[in-house]
């Protein structure tokens, strides 16, 4: 039988996609990854091939390299590893350069699920309202285009609250507003680049528009003109989250965790984090997933109340942090898409026990020197050395990795 192939593709360095080429392969894939030559994910030992992607070029809206890395590589599936890398995908399977390649149109259908509903995630006001729809708990939220309105929101619902720009990630794109002077700074910073009333904005966003219509050549042209901010009301509680793979609008595995540390505050990306199983998360992750007919990685972010309810903040179908992490506990995402794209499920017992983890390099970077660390799972990849490396090179100074990892008694996941 062949070996099931995927194809990732990155364009930012992010910790948590690095990761996805060893779980991937672990589950039995070949992988391929698609990015610039100096990425994190290129440095995996895990990598059965490697392509070069040149930002530049595909912004100038150059995809020939793109297309002929998948027309050279044939995966079953293609994974976009972050934002930018989604939004090409996208592009892929909307823009009319592809209409008469059906093969490519099917891989990126299988791959991303309805185009419609791909199309749209990372809106985060569309997500909330979907999650409404579906009896989802989710926080009082409006679109706003000036920053008045926000104000007004603001004053109407109570401060603090937030300000969210769309397909923004890790942070970025969140301003947290605990006044009326604070909301108006925000809504400036995050709106700057695309202002809707001025002349230039008016400009640039017809361009772009017209451009999309037909058939833009820049694959991010669209995202960069979106103008609209959604504000949210705030609401108590720590962060927590689920991330999960899916085929065909079914979610085929997840995983759960609490936030127990991020960095930088107050919206910055997690640090430490106790995995686990969560009945509640999955069946909201399951319903969001079918109604958008969603095919890949995903990530679903919550509020953990007070009262140990969730409440559900966004939807983002790409990977996140905990991605590689779902073996824990009896819920491999690899293993569970593979045995999917086989026509199988995977034999997989999820378990009920919580592990907390340190992440790495992300909690050394919060904490140099952390005396608490031996609590925890040390998440470091002591299996993919080149990895390893490249990441420890994002270590401040004085950072004790090899130190904690001793005294914990866990390396990569498993007791010494």
């Amino acid at each position: 039988m062949t070996q099931a192939r995927v194809m990732m593709v990155a364009f930012e360095d992010w910790y948590s996609t690095a990761r996805l080429p060893g779980m991937l392969s672990r589950a039995g894939f070949d992988v391929a990854l698609l990015s610039p030559p100096g990425n994190f994910a290129a440095q995996s030992r895990h990598l059965g091939r490697r392509y070069g992607l040149d930002i530049e070029a595909v912004q100038n809206g150059e995809l020939d390299a793109v297309l002929a890395a998948i027309a050279d590589f044939v995966p079953d599936l293609l994974v976009g590893g972050d934002e930018r890398s989604m939004q090409l995908l996208r592009f892929m399977a909307a823009t009319r350069r592809t209409r008469n390649m059906p093969r490519l149109r099917a891989l990126l259908r299988r791959s991303l699920g309805a185009p419609e509903a791909a199309s749209h995630a990372g809106e985060r006001a569309r997500m909330l309202d979907l999650a409404n729809a579906l009896g989802i708990d989710n926080p009082v939220h409006a679109v706003v285009r000036r920053a008045r309105d926000a104000v007004a929101f603001g004053r109407e619902h109570g401060w603090p609250i937030f300000l969210k720009r769309n397909h923004s990630y890790g942070g970025a794109g969140v301003e947290l507003c605990r006044d009326a002077d604070a909301t108006v700074e925000a809504y400036h910073a995050l709106s700057h680049h695309c202002r809707l009333l001025s002349f230039r904005g008016l400009w640039r966003r017809g361009r772009r528009r017209l451009q999309s219509v037909a058939g833009s050549r820049d694959p991010f042209a669209a995202y960069r003109g979106i103008s609209d901010v959604c504000v949210e009301a705030a609401v108590a509680g720590r962060p927590a989250f689920y991330t999960g793979v899916a085929l065909a609008g079914r979610s085929l595995a997840g995983v759960g965790a609490e936030v127990e540390a991020f960095h930088p505050p107050p919206t910055g990306p997690s640090t430490r984090i106790r995995v686990h199983y969560d009945a509640a998360m999955e069946r909201a992750a399951g319903a969001m997933v079918s109604a958008l007919g969603h095919s890949g990685f995903y990530g679903v972010d919550f509020i953990r109340r007070p009262d140990g309810g969730l409440t559900f903040l966004e939807f983002n179908s790409r990977p996140a942090t905990a991605a590689h992490l779902g073996g824990l506990i009896g819920a491999d995402l690899g293993c569970a898409l593979h045995a999917a794209l086989a026509g199988r499920t995977a034999s997989q017992a999820v378990n009920r026990t919580e592990v907390r983890v340190a992440l790495f390099p992300q909690d050394w970077i919060r904490e140099p020197r952390a005396t608490d660390r031996r609590a925890f799972l040390l998440d470091v990849p002591r299996d993919d050395p080149a990895l390893l490396g490249a990441l420890a090179v994002r270590l401040p100074a004085g950072a004790d990795w090899e130190e904690s990892e001793m005294q914990s008694g866990v390396r990569y996941g498993k007791a010494v």
